[in-house]
């Protein structure tokens, strides 16, 4: 296993008192906090890894012209979803891209392929990392 790797399965001690007691000052609730209200979800979407290799799929329209007009269309922008994939013994994100074409003609058409169906709606795991998981 790559060294850098390590660091998703650690985490320091201070770090971890810090995360507990965040919403507690000097031992006691913030001002108007009940003792056994619910906390706030912790969640930490879309900020995976930077450290770890990229591999981008391109998920493109099959043809460049324009439904309207028939002009030939040019890249506009992308869409770009990450989600956390794992090949035997190294991690890395999948990027898929989807490039969004706009026609310069008419300038109303705007086409992007669809994206492709994921194993959890919303979720940042490839179907990889969740059979990886689940062996």
């Amino acid at each position: 296993m790559d060294i850098g790797q390590l660091s998703l399965y650690t985490i320091s001690a201070q770090a971890a008192r810090a995360a507990a007691n965040d919403d507690v000052i000097g031992g006691r609730l913030p001002d108007g906090a009940e003792g056994r209200g619910k906390r706030p979800a912790r969640r930490n979407r879309g900020k995976l890894p930077e450290h770890l290799p990229r591999i981008d799929v391109v998920v493109d329209i099959e043809s460049h012209s324009c439904p309207c007009c028939g002009e030939q269309l040019h890249k506009i922008a992308e869409t770009v979803k990450e989600a956390f994939d794992v090949s035997p013994m190294q991690y890395r994100i999948k990027r898929i891209v989807l490039p969004r074409h706009g026609c310069r003609g008419c300038r109303q058409g705007v086409v992007q392929a669809p994206a492709s169906a994921q194993a959890i709606d919303g979720g940042m795991m490839t179907e990889a990392l969740l059979a990886h998981v689940a062996v």
